[in-house]
């Protein structure tokens, strides 16, 4: 789905609450197919007040000789409790698989404070799934994180009973309402669980999870104040997806908004499903929510926003809200409701400073960088290439030999006259994946045929004046497992790795960069592709800070040398990015590989062979994001891998090719094709004959960056 363009989109996305679904029948389970038989629902969000008198105190004097002094007016705003349903939704992109021998297959198990904050109230969620063939009735259940106290569960864990959902072929929204005996003690540091014990297809692909609750807060209102808009939000133009409302139309220079409801129409039917955010602006940083979703089966939508603390003050210019995506090709803003107090509330915030971050959740890993060698190098770099399936091949039975893994999978022995190939095209930068993990010794030790062999594919680029990427690649399918238990082991082993690659590169020059780890996770987990566990994300940080610190005291230029890092298994998930945190480096890059969007660019989905206009809102979303968190905060960054296998859809890959590169980097990202040497999947290069495969595709490329 589409994200906002902005300059802060959030990438942990919302859905709504307030949907009238049918029950499942049975311990509160509820289930349906949400598409075409939404329950009867207008209004997405509802306000409650309570309001408390105003009291203007003017304190008593004694008559005296002297004029009468008044003492100044206090002026306390009157209260309400305002109330609102919305939803957050979590992308995951996970596979339960229903026939595997290990149990955790069949699972997916995220955090809770994916979706809410303290005080929130869950009343249910809903589970898209999508499978390749006919799901059938799908047969599950649910588990979530309890308190103690809590009735029906055990050792801090709800586990509800087994229950059935008719979905519609291959796509299923599946909805489990929360028990009201369990609601008050949910725990929202825990975790909630969806499992998959069968249906007519082995493997479904859990899309996302949309988490329905209920926020109060009690808030200072002196006033309420509606005004029509009459704006019409078209989600698929990126000028024409916002609407933004002037304060001084609803209130003086000193009022603080403190709730906002957005009243939304269509005319042409039922709106079925809205993702948008709200922005405030002006008195500092502009604050954007999270993305919320609704998914409703009327034509008309009330949205309301109760500001957080820190985007409630003086000095706000404009309210907005935008509309990253609809069943609707439009929507009309026909007004907006305003909650408001006056500035002279004792206590009101004053505008932040204007170097204020935003407050958005999204914001807070990312530290900024001075580091103008790591931003001149990704300034520099044309477009990429990646010598995939070659120096990266690995064998995890240890049945073959090392020095035959090269060509293991397929591909030939690498010449110069393959890497004179990619430059002649006019790629001024190689990435060069290496395993190193078949060819080490159980001390650490790597072969030095091996190390020879790198220098001399890397030489091949070094001649050609290119910019070259050296990475541990996929040590993780071997032996680099982030995990505390392993951590120890691990890091030892990996430390001893890069004591020895960085002193066999030390005295290249600047155009050479080491990366320190590839897409680093723990295979087969229910999160493997979607952020990961806490656990994993703070394991792999010590890893990169250590990685950086070893290449640091290896000597020569490796002082100097432009490092790259990344997150949880390169992802772009929102999860993976928070999760991050730089090394005290002013030197260093972050790395993101992002196959977007997935379903055409893998065979996964054969049928999808088309780029549209959703596919190059998801790709400008993305971008924005990584802009907004990294770049615009002086932290430079690549996308290393992206790529699209072929369908027998070459225009359509030449566009999409063209249109990434392009559009990463109008937002200051260079971009690395990944290439694994097969016509039938993402190669683009016949090494055996250093020709192109698909010449439109590589023309294509290099239009994009001229």
């Amino acid at each position: 789905m589409s994200r906002k363009t902005m300059l802060a989109r959030i990438a942990a996305a919302v859905c709504t609450a307030a949907l009238g679904c049918t029950m499942l029948t049975g311990c509160d389970i509820a289930e349906t197919v949400l598409g075409p038989s939404y329950a009867d629902q207008s209004d997405a969000a509802t306000e409650t007040s309570e309001t408390d008198s105003a009291v203007d105190a003017v304190p008593d004097t004694e008559p005296t000789t002297e004029p009468e002094t008044e003492a100044p007016t206090v002026h306390v705003s009157p209260v309400e409790t305002v109330t609102t349903s919305l939803g957050a939704q979590l992308e995951t992109d996970a596979y339960l698989n229903k026939d595997s021998s290990n149990g955790d297959d069949k699972v997916c198990k995220v955090s809770l404070s994916n979706f809410i904050q303290a005080g929130d109230k869950i009343d249910s969620f809903v589970f898209v799934f999508y499978a390749d063939g006919n799901i059938g009735t799908y047969q599950g259940g649910c588990g979530i994180s309890v308190t103690d106290g809590c009735p029906s569960s055990s050792d801090g864990w709800y586990e509800s009973p087994n229950f059935e959902a008719s979905t519609q072929g291959g796509f299923a929204e599946i909805r489990w309402n929360v028990p009201g005996d369990i609601k008050p003690y949910i725990d929202p540091d825990g975790e909630v669980q969806i499992g998959y014990w069968w249906g007519d297809v082995s493997t479904v692909h859990l899309s996302e999870i949309i988490c329905n609750y209920t926020r109060s807060a009690e808030l200072p209102v002196d006033n309420t104040t509606e005004i029509p808009v009459g704006q019409d939000l078209y989600y698929a133009d990126d000028e024409a997806k916002y609407a933004k409302v002037p304060v001084g139309r609803l209130f003086d220079e000193d009022g603080i908004p403190q709730a906002v409801t957005y009243h939304l129409s269509s005319s042409g039917g039922i709106i079925k499903k809205f993702v948008g955010g709200f922005t405030a602006e002006g008195g500092g940083e502009p604050y954007t929510s999270d993305n919320i979703a609704i998914l409703t089966d009327a034509s008309d939508l009330s949205l309301t926003w109760i500001l957080p603390e820190n985007a409630r003050h003086t000095g706000i210019t404009d309210l907005g809200i935008g509309c990253w995506w609809s069943e609707q090709n439009s929507l009309t803003l026909d007004s907006i409701t305003v909650k408001y107090s006056t500035g002279n509330t004792p206590g009101a915030a004053p505008a932040p400073a204007e170097s204020s971050e935003s407050t958005s959740k999204e914001d807070t890993p990312v530290i900024s960088s001075n580091s103008t060698q790591a931003a001149q190098i990704a300034a520099d770099i044309r477009v990429g290439w990646n010598l995939g399936n070659t120096l990266d091949c690995y064998d995890d039975k240890d049945a073959v030999k090392p020095e035959t893994l090269e060509t293991y999978w397929g591909n030939v022995k690498t010449t110069k006259a393959t890497i004179d190939a990619v430059r002649a095209k006019g790629f001024n930068a190689v990435r060069i994946p290496v395993t190193w993990g078949n060819h080490m010794d159980a001390s650490g030790t790597i072969d030095s045929a091996w190390m020879d062999r790198v220098q001399e594919v890397v030489d091949y680029a070094a001649a050609n004046d290119m910019y070259i990427i050296l990475n541990t690649h996929h040590e993780d399918a071997l032996w680099m497992h982030p995990s505390s238990a392993e951590e120890s082991v691990v890091t030892e082993r990996f430390v001893r790795a890069w004591e020895q690659i960085a002193d066999r590169f030390k005295d290249y020059d600047s155009k050479l960069l080491f990366e320190g780890l590839n897409e680093p996770r723990i295979h087969g987990t229910s999160s493997e592709w979607m952020g990961g566990t806490s656990e994993e994300r703070k394991v792999i940080n010590h890893m990169q800070e250590r990685f950086v610190s070893t290449v640091r005291a290896s000597g020569g230029n490796n002082a100097q040398r432009t490092l790259i890092v990344t997150t949880h298994a390169a992802s772009i998930t929102d999860a993976a990015i928070s999760g991050l945190e730089l090394p005290d480096d002013d030197n260093i890059i972050v790395s993101i590989h992002n196959y977007a969007p997935w379903k055409l660019t893998t065979k996964e989905y054969p049928e999808v062979r088309s780029f549209d206009q959703a596919g190059k809102d998801e790709l400008n979303g993305e971008f924005d994001k990584l802009k907004r968190l990294f770049i615009d905060k002086g932290v430079p960054v690549i996308i290393t891998e992206f790529g699209a296998e072929d369908k027998g859809n070459t225009p359509v890959r030449a566009a999409y090719y063209a249109y990434y590169i392009k559009a990463a980097a109008e937002r200051g990202i260079p971009c690395f094709i990944w290439d694994n040497g097969a016509k039938s999947s993402y190669g683009l290069l016949n090494r055996g004959s250093s020709s192109w495969f698909y010449p439109e595709i590589a023309d294509a490329v290099m239009n994009a960056v001229s």
